[in-house]
């Protein structure tokens, strides 16, 4: 594989529903999947550069990138059993959701109206083009519709941005227990705690190169 720096767009035509930082390798893990390998294989077949930092093996991909609008408040229907709607019947503790509050509670779900999402990598950029074309949603809530993505694609760019723009690193690295902010995935699955080591975690802000004519986030 030929390896290069990469920038991967995502256009959203829905809000996102985005609660902690989405990972380019973590998507890419997930479309190798798709194609019916196992997550063993897909690690091992991912077009990306990989980094060794304190005996520690991860991929040059950054967290995902984005502008938005501040959080509003959607609505949606769940029926959910909430403490002081439980009635007792022949001693039993029960909660009745077939009729009052309880029928028709509001949960609120904190969304985003997020044109672009945009992240950075080194690796094959035929591969990853090829491979960003399986993402067809973004974030959380996917199956209600939430963060559609009309159109994926990766370009080329000048510089490395996988793991630091300028001072803001965008994805998370090893570090030594005294430094680390928390204990957390630098691979994907990120979710498994059995991998969780001490890092430095990405930071919140947006970044930015300077350049006010590349499209960042």
């Amino acid at each position: 594989m030929s390896m290069q720096n990469v920038k991967v767009v995502l256009e959203l035509s829905t809000p996102a529903v985005v609660r902690e930082p989405i990972m380019l390798d973590g998507l890419l893990a997930y479309c190798l999947c798709e194609q019916g390998m196992s997550l063993d294989e897909a690690l091992e077949a991912m077009p990306l550069k990989t980094n060794n930092l304190c005996g520690h093996r991860f991929f040059s991909a950054s967290r995902f990138i984005y502008r938005h609008v501040p959080a509003i408040p959607a609505i949606q229907t769940k029926r959910t059993p909430i403490q002081g709607l439980v009635e007792y019947s022949n001693g039993t503790r029960m909660v009745d959701a077939g009729r009052g509050s309880a029928k028709s509670f509001f949960n609120p779900i904190a969304m985003h109206h997020i044109h672009y999402a945009v992240a950075y990598c080194v690796g094959d950029l035929a591969s990853i083009h090829e491979l960003v074309q399986g993402i067809t949603s973004f974030g959380g809530m996917r199956h209600s519709g939430y963060g559609k993505v009309i159109s994926a694609k990766a370009v080329a760019c000048e510089h490395d941005y996988s793991t630091y723009i300028n001072d803001c690193l965008v994805r998370p690295i090893p570090a030594e227990i005294g430094d680390a902010d928390v204990v957390a995935g630098i691979a994907p699955p990120y979710w498994d705690r059995a991998t969780w080591i001490p890092v430095l975690m990405p930071d919140q802000k947006n970044p930015r190169t300077g350049d006010e004519n590349e499209l960042l986030y």
